[in-house]
């Protein structure tokens, strides 16, 4: 063979070399795809398997997954943070049912201030849970640049300043703010 080889010249010793360096390259980039598909397999798994968990209903969980896939599909947000996103709204009470809808109005709001989707979505959870928001839950939302207050006062029909009462009078409840993302990503919303 080192006749053969050197018969190549070095024109062809290059082109060879060059060959065989492409050919480790595309195995070395179909071994990292590889590897890529099973990790993200062995991740949806364990996020089937949590919502499985949450929800108590492993046919339910794989519709909701189902309806999360197609929103990552149609909107900017990437399925993994649809889900993780997801999963903080069930574990805070939201039905898996209205998880997707909830998650697409989270979503634009969150497009909206360029918030993060994970970051909106605790926010709303935890005023879920908490059932009548307090300052607490509020002031988060408008610190992000979502009028929250203004659409709250738009429910009310008072002014911001009197909304801040309402809140910390127990008078707001979170269907009031359920309401108020509803109104901010419908037709003709901010």
């Amino acid at each position: 063979t080192g006749a053969g080889l050197a018969g190549l010249g070095k024109g062809g010793m290059v082109a060879m070399t060059a060959g065989i360096g492409a050919a480790m390259a595309g195995a070395a980039a179909a071994v990292g795809v590889g590897i890529k598909s099973v990790t993200a397999a062995a991740d949806f798994e364990q996020t089937k398997v949590a919502f499985a968990t949450l929800i108590g209903d492993a046919a339910k969980a794989e519709a909701t997954l189902a309806k999360l896939r197609e929103l990552g599909a149609e909107t900017p947000f990437e399925f993994p943070e649809l889900a993780d996103a997801g999963r903080k709204l069930i574990a805070f009470g939201e039905s898996a049912d209205t998880v997707p809808e909830t998650l697409r109005r989270i979503g634009d709001v969150s497009a909206g201030v360029q918030a993060p989707v994970n970051e909106l979505a605790e926010l709303y959870g935890k005023a879920r849970l908490q059932g009548r928001p307090f300052a607490e839950a509020i002031n988060p939302l408008n610190g992000r640049g979502i009028p929250i207050i203004g659409e709250l006062a738009k429910q009310f029909d008072v002014s911001d300043s009197q909304v801040k009462k309402l809140v910390e009078s127990g008078q707001v409840g979170f269907p009031a703010i359920e309401q108020a993302f509803v109104n901010m990503t419908s037709q003709g919303g901010k």
